[in-house]
């Protein structure tokens, strides 16, 4: 009876029926019918912590270069050309619009970029700051791109990148979890396309990604060591061996290199006395303090660990191999000591080492 008399009222206010007047009930009104009660309201929209951000970062390798493909689509002879143009439509940015009105026309074809690479690729690197916070999607994506179509030749001007997204994450970007993905995705996809040469030089890979490795803040360590771990799984077991062996030298340094903030700001070159614009940054080579220490030693783990790191909370297939390169040197120097202090028997010694 009374569902009846909601039909009728509901047929009589024209509203909750179909045109041939049957009475469609809202999902409210089902789940009140059901319960007894109205069911609690769900939240859309809640308060993230920091912490929950940065924990929705994701800088997989695998994830986070797109689709591949051998050659750029028509219209493009290289993928730089092919990236200006997608982010033409989509970003506004007014550093962003500087930079492709200034290499639009040395990117026409890839012998052309090439011939500019470095031209292009100063002026990409000079964007990279904080005040083109709006721009730096586009810009990384970028640089990501110049880095697969130069592939080789890319590695000479590695260590600029590195040191440029390290001023970046210094200058304020190591507090915005949107930025560091964009950072970290496009560090990724640029170890990515210079694999095949870092792979068979993993202190070189090392030497180059160190700035960002080894930075004061956890969350930008482990970022690092996801983005280049996937290096050490790919290298050869000469190379790997190597890399562990100056990822352990590097681990225990008693000096290390760092980045830091520049005591006073440069002057304009014209000498009319005004500071020039942007934070200056500038390497400094000092001992070693008990934090960075532990900070050092926290990065060379993370590293291992994500490289040894496989699905479903297990280890890679290739984790044997680099796990027992990472236990060699304890025992090599052990047997070395043992050797040299042992004594004047001879069989003794040898049985130890043995």
């Amino acid at each position: 009876e009374d569902r009846k008399n909601r039909r009728a009222a509901a047929a009589d206010a024209g509203d909750g029926s179909d045109s041939d007047g049957s009475y469609v009930s809202s999902d409210d009104e089902d789940a009140r019918n059901a319960l007894g009660r109205k069911p609690p309201k769900v939240r859309k929209r809640h308060f993230k912590t920091f912490a929950e951000r940065v924990g929705e970062v994701d800088v997989d390798v695998h994830r986070t270069t797109g689709e591949l493909r051998t050659a750029p689509i028509d219209g493009s002879s290289n993928f730089l050309h092919e990236t200006l143009l997608k982010w033409q439509e989509l970003n506004c940015g007014a550093d962003f619009g500087d930079f492709g009105r200034e290499t639009m026309q040395l990117c026409q074809s890839l012998p052309q970029l090439v011939l500019h690479q470095n031209q292009v690729l100063d002026a990409l690197l000079a964007k990279l700051r904080m005040d083109a916070r709006h721009s730096l999607e586009a810009l990384l994506a970028c640089l990501s791109s110049l880095a697969r179509d130069l592939r080789a030749d890319f590695l000479t001007r590695l260590g600029d990148v590195t040191h440029a997204l390290s001023r970046l994450l210094m200058d304020g970007a190591e507090r915005e979890p949107e930025l560091l993905e964009y950072v970290f995705a496009c560090l990724a996809r640029v170890l990515k396309w210079t694999q095949r040469q870092l792979a068979a030089d993993l202190p070189l890979a090392l030497r180059h990604t160190r700035s960002l490795r080894r930075h004061r803040s956890k969350h930008v360590r482990l970022f690092a060591a996801q983005a280049a771990a996937f290096l050490l799984r790919a290298a050869p077991d000469a190379a790997v061996e190597d890399g562990v062996r100056a990822l352990i030298d590097e681990a225990t340094s008693k000096h290390t290199t760092v980045t830091v903030e520049a005591e006073a700001p440069h002057e304009n070159d014209d000498g009319d006395g005004k500071l020039s614009g942007g934070r200056k940054f500038e390497e400094r080579t000092r001992a070693v303090t008990k934090k960075e220490m532990m900070n050092n030693s926290d990065a060379a783990g993370s590293l291992l660990a994500e490289a040894m790191k496989g699905a479903a909370h297990g280890l890679h297939s290739r984790a044997p191999r680099l796990l027992t390169r990472v236990l060699r040197p304890a025992l090599m120097t052990k047997e070395t000591s043992d050797e040299e202090g042992g004594g004047g028997d001879d069989e003794e010694d040898t049985g130890l080492g043995r």
